[in-house]
Formats: structure tokens, C-alpha cells, sequence
């Protein structure tokens, strides 16, 4: 970011009032600039805001959801639980156990009674 003094200069070499002309221009010229560099950092400011109240909310809204799953070990239950049920009411009409016909109507059965 740039920095400006906004204090008037006091050139005294340039004669006939001219000094005070520009010295003005100049002034209001800084000032200016100064307003606008100040308005576009407070829009920034905003939008960074902004963007950490966001943020903020979606890492609580993953404390909570990360509270709802069970722990690793039950995790992994579940899922051996998940695998051997799969197994044995699906697995016997897939290809991978096609040829297998006394499992198929094992299967058959089992589900018809």
C-alpha cells in the first residue's frame, strides 16, 4: 500500500502564487486518493469478514455432523456387517458365482421360506 503525506509541501522556489495553485491541486489530488485507497481497503475488510463468518459456520456445521458418525471401531463393525450381509442375500446372483448352483439353491430356498 502506498503512503502520502497529506501535509501541503512548502516549495519555495516557484514564484507568482503559482505554488499555492498546485500545492492545493496536489493536496486535494492525495486526499482523494487516499479516500479512495480507504474505501476500497473497508470494502475489503467487509468481504474478508464476510467470507470468516462463513467460514466459521461451516466448520461448526461439521463439528456437528462429525458428532453423528460412530466412532472407528463401530465404523468398522458396520461395514464388516454391511460386507457379510451383501454376501449372502446378493452375492450368490452375481457373476463371480455363477457356477456355483448348490449356493444358488441354497439361497433359493432359504429366501422362498
Amino acid at each position: 500500500m502506498a503512503c502520502f503525506s497529506l501535509k501541503q509541501s512548502n516549495n519555495d522556489d516557484e514564484k507568482d502564487g503559482a505554488p499555492e495553485q498546485s500545492t492545493e491541486k496536489d493536496s486535494i489530488a492525495r486526499r482523494e486518493y487516499v479516500i479512495h485507497l480507504l474505501d476500497q481497503r473497508s470494502e475489503l475488510l467487509e468481504w474478508l469478514g464476510e467470507r470468516a463468518e462463513i467460514n466459521q459456520l461451516l466448520e461448526l456445521d461439521a463439528q456437528a455432523r462429525s458428532l453423528v458418525l460412530p466412532n472407528e471401531e463401530a465404523t468398522g463393525t458396520l461395514l464388516r456387517y454391511e460386507t457379510h450381509l451383501h454376501r449372502h442375500s446378493i452375492a450368490p446372483w452375481t457373476n463371480w458365482s455363477a457356477g456355483n448352483g448348490v449356493v444358488r439353491e441354497k439361497m433359493y430356498l432359504r429366501r422362498s421360506t
